[in-house]
């Protein structure tokens, strides 16, 4: 059984990052060639406030925490100055359309997001050529036809709304989507029923989350967010409001950590990771026998490593830098949090592992990645 790791940072158009660094370059070069002989007007006015906030016991200066206010009328006049600007220096330059046209021409071709699988169906993304945002798909086999699940270009006029799998329930029916508005970094949380091809009622509101994770009985699903105190793992009855859901885990920690919640595809295992920074240099791992109603408790807390589970069976592997730069392979009891009882069943090489994959439970065999030294 393999619990899915995912990180949250992705880029959605990493084949365009060059075309669009090469068009900033570009454009930057045509305002500062032009600029010699030619007035350029100031800028406008942002405002200055004095917060300071001490963190760590270092004094940190946020003189433009205001415009974290996304909705306030002050912000968006100030984006709506700022564009302005903007377009006032460079619509007129000479081949800005040219340049334009062919950047289009480049972000013209078809990408696919990798899948995620559970009972054999599987869900991924998809942009066409002519689509501005992606496509939720299925596929109930590895062969099968794909179907289009989830289409968010119809949902907005300005194709400003985007959707993105989290998860998927461990027998395929359930799948877990985040819906973005704009570019803001909250999200929505749906539940979509794949094979009634229809929402559920519940829906978590607008927030900063990082994951979710659906019970196998479809009776609940943990997930995981940032709220002002920091970061939380809560738990949602399918059903209720979600105004009463309750804390399971969190308190204590700062807004510098994030916290990750995931069920093991048996629903037995609770499985927390808390991040220290989004480097990963230092993580976390909790867990918590569901069945047998126990209490969290940490198997990796106080060692400053990278410790990213895996559950396989009744196992948790652990791949992991500890004693290892280049990582190796733990093998765990999900309760064992005695570092000498851990069985090592990657020892680290001459080569890095990069990706792993634990083995299921009726399997002896694992899955993994290594970098090879050019």
């Amino acid at each position: 059984m393999v619990l899915q790791s995912r990180r949250k940072f992705r880029n959605p158009m990493p084949l365009t990052r060059f075309t669009v660094r090469l068009g900033i370059l570009c454009t930057f070069c045509a305002v500062v060639g032009q600029s010699a002989s030619v007035s350029v007007p100031k800028p406008p006015d942002t405002r200055r406030d004095n917060v300071m906030e001490t963190m760590h016991g270092v004094a940190i200066s946020d003189p433009y925490r205001w415009l974290e206010d996304q909705e306030s009328p002050e912000t968006r006049k100030w984006i709506k100055q700022q564009n302005d600007y903007t377009h006032g220096l460079l619509d007129a330059r000479p081949g800005r359309d040219r340049l334009q046209s062919r950047f289009a021409e480049l972000r013209k071709v078809t990408s696919i997001r990798l899948p995620i699988e559970r009972n054999g169906r599987y869900i991924y993304s998809k942009r066409l050529p002519d689509q501005d945002q992606f496509v939720i798909y299925k596929r109930d086999g590895a062969d099968s036809k794909e179907e289009v699940l989830i289409d968010p270009n119809p949902m907005s006029e300005d194709h400003s709304i985007n959707v993105e799998p989290i998860s998927l329930s461990s027998d395929g029916k359930i799948l877990l989507y985040q819906l973005r508005h704009g570019g803001k970094d909250e999200t929505e949380i749906h539940a979509f029923d794949i094979d009634r091809r229809q929402n559920l009622p519940d829906v978590l509101p607008e927030a900063l989350y990082f994951d979710a994770s659906m019970l196998p009985d479809h009776s609940g699903l943990y997930y995981s967010m940032m709220v002002p105190e920091g970061p939380r793992l809560r738990f949602h009855k399918m059903g209720d409001d979600s105004k009463q859901d309750v804390d399971v885990f969190g308190k204590g920690y700062a807004k510098d950590k994030a916290v990750i919640g995931e069920v093991t595809e048996d629903g037995r295992y609770l499985v927390i990771q808390v991040w220290y920074g989004s480097s990963g240099d230092q993580i976390e791992v909790w867990s918590q026998d569901l069945a047998a109603h126990s209490e969290l408790k940490p198997l990796v807390k106080d060692i400053k490593a990278r410790f990213l589970p895996f559950p396989g069976g009744n196992k948790l592997y652990l791949q992991t830098n500890w004693k290892a730069s280049r990582g190796r392979v733990l093998m765990a009891d999900f309760d064992d949090s005695d570092p000498s009882k851990w069985r090592e069943v990657i020892p680290e090489a001459e080569d890095a592992i990069e990706a792993w994959q634990s083995p299921a439970a009726s399997s002896s065999s694992a899955t993994y990645i290594m970098h090879l030294p050019l």
